[in-house]
């Protein structure tokens, strides 16, 4: 068998999974599917068809202040053949302490196997409405949000003025986008 049919066994034994932790603090609010219930469900599996996951690289983009990322390549390897494919993630985390490097390597692993899998959460934010999103007890929206995160932060700048390069002007964002943008540079 090869591995791409392993693959779609695996994609067959995890079609979805439902996010398992929630993220409040001020205006934040928002829920999250954790890499240990993806790890764990891919694991049992992987053993099942005879797959592995390892990191092979990775590199550091930028590790700045409280933040890092981290570009990282993993190999999905047979364990019966030695035939293997590479995935490459990127990975962010952010952390006062010394964690912001361990929080980019998860995030990138958690994604490298989402992703890989096809492993979706139940959520499209394009079936949110725009007054779901908006925190109904703040006049404030989305757009005004993103304003002030690019005048307050270098890093949030940079982001913004990649969004802007490749998708548009802010204000011509949907709020999902808009309110996704928001959640990514507030946490």
């Amino acid at each position: 068998m090869s591995i791409a049919e392993k693959i779609k066994q695996v994609m067959d034994k995890v079609q979805y999974l439902q996010k398992d932790g929630e993220v409040s603090y001020g205006r934040t609010n928002y829920a999250y599917l954790s890499e240990e219930k993806i790890t764990n469900s891919l694991n049992k599996a992987f053993r099942e068809v005879g797959l592995i996951i390892y990191p092979t690289k990775m590199e550091v983009v930028s590790d700045t202040g409280d933040l890092a990322q981290i570009i990282a390549t993993y190999k999905i390897q047979d364990t019966d053949s030695d035939e293997f494919i590479e995935v490459q993630t990127i990975g962010e985390g952010q952390d006062k302490g010394d964690k912001k490097m361990n929080k980019a390597m998860t995030a990138a692993f958690k994604y490298a196997q989402r992703q890989s899998f096809m492993i979706p959460t139940g959520d499209d934010p394009d079936h949110i409405s725009t007054a779901e999103l908006q925190d109904e007890k703040s006049d404030e929206k989305p757009i005004d949000e993103l304003r002030k995160l690019y005048k307050s932060s270098q890093e949030a700048k940079k982001k913004l003025d990649k969004v802007m390069k490749d998708e548009g002007n802010l204000a011509e964002l949907t709020a999902a986008r808009q309110m996704a943008l928001v959640e990514e540079l507030s946490a």
